[in-house]
């Protein structure tokens, strides 16, 4: 139980930057798995063996149950990392380490129990309570969606924004981009460099090595799970699209580990290269770009905060 509620305490921040309340939920189960582990360890009595049996049997449950519906405050199903193998298998070594203490008799002012009547135990109390859950959350949810992907984390400087939607790529130095510009003064993209994030505007031209530079569009804009990211290859200097180029990017979640998406940019135009992004939950993500032309190899990297509003 305890491995369980270290994980969750260790994944909670990152999880509130995409869903306040998921990072509020682990934290308080996260804690109460923690509490609950020292106070049985000191003194394991029935009462506390039902309430373990309910926290990392309901908890399974509860994970079981947002794998075929809908995660309350949530738009995806989560893929299955290290921290959910980590807390799942912790919290099934518990319920079944109660099973067995309590099949033996070794809880404190209670008889060994017959094993039927154990797993009618450790059934009921696990599904009572993983469903409850799940229904608490369904229904906080009506009411405070605003947990669902509010999120702003004044260290980065990341915002929502309040730019008009459907924001278009016109090309190097187009309209469209440029009327980006003045609408808000937080933009939904960073380029990275040296680890260190400088806001970028949509339709931005950012100089590259090799005498290069790409101009980057985005679209829609602030950004929304499913994006198309433009890039116009151009030479720095004259401004000539670079038609002979060859690209590849792959993005992830910044501060959640979800694993990495890979693809290869197409070549819509002449210098234009489009590469569909399809982001697997709101949060700060991280896209990195790989060109390679005749004199080179260049890369860039982009930070990209996906709010759908």
């Amino acid at each position: 139980m305890a491995l369980g509620g270290f994980v969750h305490l260790w994944i909670a921040p990152a999880h509130y930057s995409h869903a306040p309340a998921h990072g509020i939920f682990f934290a308080v189960v996260g804690f109460l798995q923690v509490v609950w582990s020292l106070i049985f360890w000191r003194r394991p009595t029935l009462g506390l063996y039902r309430i373990g049996l309910a926290l990392a049997g309901g908890l399974i449950i509860l994970w079981t149950i947002t794998r075929f519906g809908p995660p309350p405050f949530g738009q995806d199903i989560e893929p299955i990392d290290t921290s959910t193998v980590l807390s799942k298998l912790g919290e099934a070594i518990c319920v079944l380490s109660l099973a067995i203490l309590a099949g033996q008799g070794q809880l404190r002012a209670a008889v060994k129990r017959p094993v039927l009547l154990v797993l009618q135990e450790t059934m009921v109390f696990a599904l009572i309570a993983g469903i409850a859950w799940y229904g608490l959350g369904q229904f906080t949810a009506s009411w405070a969606p605003a947990w669902l992907t509010e999120k702003e984390h004044a260290d980065a400087g990341v915002s929502h924004g309040h730019q008009s939607q459907g924001t278009q790529a016109s090309g190097p130095g187009g309209a469209g981009p440029a009327s980006s510009k003045t609408a808000s003064s937080q933009p939904s993209m960073y380029l990275i460099e040296g680890g260190i994030l400088s806001p970028l505007v949509n339709g931005e031209r950012v100089p590259l090595a090799k005498g290069l530079a790409v101009d980057v569009v985005v679209a829609p804009y602030p950004l929304a799970l499913d994006t198309d990211l433009d890039l116009f290859l151009v030479r720095s200097d004259t401004g000539q699209p670079v038609t002979n180029a060859q690209m590849t990017f792959t993005y992830q979640m910044q501060f959640m580990e979800h694993g990495i998406w890979e693809g290869k940019p197409i070549l819509v135009s002449d210098g234009q290269y489009r590469a569909p992004l399809h982001f697997l939950m709101p949060g700060e993500w991280r896209t990195d770009i790989v060109i390679q032309t005749p004199e080179g190899t260049v890369t860039t990297a982009l930070g990209m905060a996906v709010f759908p509003q």
